[in-house]
């Protein structure tokens, strides 16, 4: 298996969620959820897609491998993204698109929702990423970030 290192303190997640007694900051980072931001953080797509060979100018501004926006690359970097599933992984799916967009869908999702602890976060991008034979390894620590 592949590993991947995902630096705490350069992921950029979910947004926050509001509760009966205040705000409770679930996100992570600073700036927009992109590949790569401007302010220097990424998605756990961004740091996959840097292992496998993307550039800061690939990921710039992405918000997705599936479908890059604004004034970054016009082209889709998803062959970054080349991933072989196995027949096991084909039969799960539910969505009714190709397996790679099925993926990355989900781990948007995952990446995005504000709904989880960052435990349960980090517990679930594992998760997702031995679907595609790749370890995901958390290092750093999450720095807070006033919006």
């Amino acid at each position: 298996m592949e590993k991947l290192i995902i630096d705490r303190s350069k992921w950029r997640t979910g947004g926050s969620v509001s509760t009966c007694t205040g705000i409770t900051q679930l996100q992570s980072g600073k700036g927009n959820t992109r590949l790569l931001n401007h302010e220097g953080f990424m998605c756990c797509l961004g740091f996959e897609g840097a292992r496998r060979g993307a550039t800061s100018r690939d990921l710039l501004g992405c918000p997705t491998p599936l479908a890059p926006l604004g004034p970054g690359p016009t082209y889709i970097i998803a062959d970054v993204f080349k991933i072989t599933f196995d027949e096991e992984m084909r039969k799960g799916w539910e969505y009714g698109h190709g397996e790679l967009q099925d993926w990355i869908l989900k781990a948007i999702k995952i990446n995005d929702d504000d709904s989880l602890s960052r435990e349960c976060r980090e517990y679930n991008v594992v998760e997702h990423f031995k679907r595609i034979d790749v370890v995901v390894e958390f290092t750093g620590e999450y720095v807070e970030y006033n919006a």
